[in-house]
């Protein structure tokens, strides 16, 4: 009996272990895709894009969407979080952000930091709405972790000059703080981000003192 529990509780820590890994190997992009003869093309149609279908024939064909790691690393966290497996859920996260963060610090464009950010936080954003749902257990806890997450990666681009990148990231931020606090939730620790944030960056060069008033201002609405 108990050779059973010892088989048990190691294939546990496998199972766990196995999942955290193959989810890092997902957002690093070193997942080979199977060689498969599927119609995979950039042309897909997306009718979200607001576009103009002037030929209905070009919707007989089946193609499919180019998937990127982000979006397949968002789908492994959804189905983590109807399952209800909260480990999973908290490293999925970690590991997400800090995939962002080292494609963000070896970023030299402008232009891509900002687009990467705002990839990134909608990610952030659309898994705390998932939390917010009744049949999630674990949303204060998820809450919680999320604004810790959140002042870590936002610290990190300051401390690196990533005032692009910084100001999505408390736009995104604010975003989710007004949605938690209609829930109910606390607001708190985000705000002492914010602060700490502003006090940071207010006597320093004109980017910096942008952040500052961004931060001030976000706070200040936080619950509003």
């Amino acid at each position: 009996m108990s050779e059973q529990y010892s088989f048990e509780d190691g294939q546990a820590y496998d199972d766990l272990y196995h999942w955290i890994w193959q989810f890092r190997k997902i957002l690093s992009g070193d997942c080979a895709r199977q060689e498969r003869q599927l119609p995979i093309s950039d042309q897909y149609i997306d009718l979200s894009k607001g576009l103009l279908l002037e030929d209905p024939a070009i919707l007989e064909p089946i193609i499919l969407p180019e998937l990127d790691c982000v979006t397949v690393a968002f789908e492994q966290l959804l189905q983590a979080m109807a399952e209800h497996r909260w480990v999973r859920v908290r490293y999925g996260i970690n590991e997400f952000l800090k995939v962002y963060l080292y494609h963000i610090l070896q970023s030299t464009s402008t232009e891509d930091t900002k687009k990467e950010t705002t990839r990134y936080l909608s990610v952030i954003r659309h898994i705390f709405e998932y939390g917010l749902s009744p049949s999630f257990p674990f949303t204060e806890s998820l809450w919680s972790f999320l604004s810790t997450c959140l002042e870590t990666t936002g610290l990190t681009l300051a401390r690196y000059d990533q005032w692009q990148a910084i100001e999505v990231l408390l736009l995104e931020t604010a975003t989710m703080g007004r949605l938690a606090a209609r829930e109910g939730l606390q607001t708190a620790p985000l705000q002492h981000f914010f602060r700490r944030l502003e006090n940071q960056c207010r006597l320093q060069g004109d980017e910096e003192k942008k952040i500052a008033n961004l931060a001030r201002n976000l706070r200040f609405n936080l619950e509003v």
